[in-house]
């Protein structure tokens, strides 16, 4: 379950620049999804494949949570078979963190700072617009 926890600039003006950029601008429109059920092994294969760091869990009209390279790691250190730990015992709770598409760029980076993450899930209201992660945002100061 996706629990939406900011959403800002509802009235956004028609300019934008460096910080103050929609996230809807900066998110990847696109989103790799994987199974609960995918082992570790598929997971990382699948962020391997894509070139990625992160995967929605679930299917197209169901978010369980976010699955990252950072997940893989933990999961590795503490001893889960890749062959047989899945997607879903990791995730655990599932608890994602989105944004509405109109939050700036900057208020993105604090809530990622917030909550110690890599990606964050945007929304538009039931729908899964897009994700960003910290490296778009990089890219996006760097404009």
């Amino acid at each position: 379950m996706t629990q939406r926890v900011h959403d800002t600039n509802e009235d956004e003006p028609s300019v934008f620049t460096g910080p103050d950029l929609p996230i809807r601008l900066v998110m990847a429109s696109q989103v790799a999804r994987i199974g609960p059920t995918a082992t570790l092994r598929e997971v990382a294969t699948k962020l391997a494949a894509v070139e990625i760091g992160a995967l929605v869990v679930g299917g197209l009209d169901t978010i369980l949570g976010v699955i990252s390279e950072r997940d893989i790691v933990r999961a590795i250190a503490g001893r889960a078979d890749l062959n047989t730990t899945t997607a879903r015992e990791v995730i655990g709770d599932g608890q994602s963190v989105s944004c509405g598409p109109n939050a700036t760029t900057s208020e993105v980076a604090k809530l990622m700072a917030k909550h110690g993450l890599r990606h964050v899930l945007v929304t538009d209201g039931d729908h899964l617009a897009g994700i960003v992660s910290a490296r778009d945002l990089v890219a996006a100061f760097g404009r």
